[in-house]
């Protein structure tokens, strides 16, 4: 489960929080330019109708609620649709990585560069968006097929959904030293990686 998380909270961070320093990530957890935690009413009846539907049908209601500026909807919607389309590509077993594969990594990638800008800005307002979508999750089940409810990917993608939104309200700090950490991590390897194309080119036999 720690992994899973951590899986997670990679994910989800490398491209929201990718250089960001240590105080820019304390300045946005405590950022008050947007509406923390609130979410529109037509969130629920969006989710509920899309749940008996294709997971990538979520996607085109992300979009809708993006196009409308509603982006704590469209981040929710993001956040399942994702994992309800990983979870229906594990558990399918007429499964084509050429299809509902490369059509879920398309969706995921194309929206998740849209969605993370917003969740970037208050880190708070990121751990409501994890929670909602968390609690959603777990508290309804998926009824476009059928999949064991003890699945381990099910039972995995929501409780590390749940257990990052603790850490973000409970533990900010910690969070944001992990994301710092993370960033020196980065820096580190990519040094190394330029160190090493130096010594390459250095012996590499001259043409004189």
């Amino acid at each position: 489960m720690r992994t899973f998380t951590l899986l997670l909270f990679c994910c989800l961070t490398a491209t929201a929080f990718g250089q960001d320093s240590t105080q820019t990530l304390k300045s946005r957890y405590y950022s008050d330019e947007i509406a923390v935690g609130v979410f529109d009413k037509t969130l629920s009846d969006s989710l509920e109708y899309a749940n008996k539907l294709h997971p990538a049908q979520l996607y085109t209601i992300c979009g809708s609620f993006y196009r409308d500026s509603m982006l704590n909807e469209a981040a929710v919607v993001y956040l399942i649709a994702r994992n309800r389309y990983r979870l229906y590509n594990k558990t399918n077993p007429n499964y084509e990585a050429s299809a509902d594969g490369a059509l879920a990594g398309s969706f995921s990638s194309i929206f998740g560069s849209v969605v993370t800008p917003h969740l970037q800005e208050n880190l708070e307002n990121f751990a409501h968006v994890l929670k909602f979508s968390g609690t959603w999750y777990k508290e309804n089940k998926y009824f476009y097929f059928d999949y064991p409810e003890n699945d381990s990917l099910y039972q995995l993608q929501t409780d590390a959904m749940l257990e990052l939104s603790d850490t973000l309200l409970n533990h900010p700090e910690e969070y944001i030293q992990q994301l710092e950490n993370k960033r020196k991590e980065r820096e580190e390897l990519m040094k190394k990686y330029e160190e090493e194309l130096d010594d390459e080119f250095e012996d590499m036999p001259s043409e004189d």
